[in-house]
């Protein structure tokens, strides 16, 4: 299991171990946002919401983490084929 963390690392290893995106993103992936004037096409990830694992016992162990991905084009076709990949 992945520590937490490490779990946004694990997400860019991920993305970039997609078939033909290491080729097109050239390592343009980001967390949270890319910079200004960032060349295209890239991918921008991040936490969006942090949910307790929550049961009538109290607290569990572990919580629900819930990550967006963004694929950034020019094109549509282009970004619709790197979120297929």
């Amino acid at each position: 299991m992945t520590p937490v963390a490490d779990i946004p690392a694990a997400l860019r290893e991920a993305i970039l171990a997609g078939p033909g995106l290491p080729e097109l993103l050239a390592e343009r992936v980001y967390p949270g946002q890319a910079p200004q004037n960032a060349a295209r096409p890239y991918i921008v990830y991040g936490q969006i919401s942090k949910d307790p694992d929550l049961h009538h016992g109290g607290r569990g162990d572990c919580d629900r983490d819930l990550y967006d991905v963004h694929c950034v084009s020019d094109g549509y076709a282009e970004a619709k084929r790197m979120a297929r990949l």
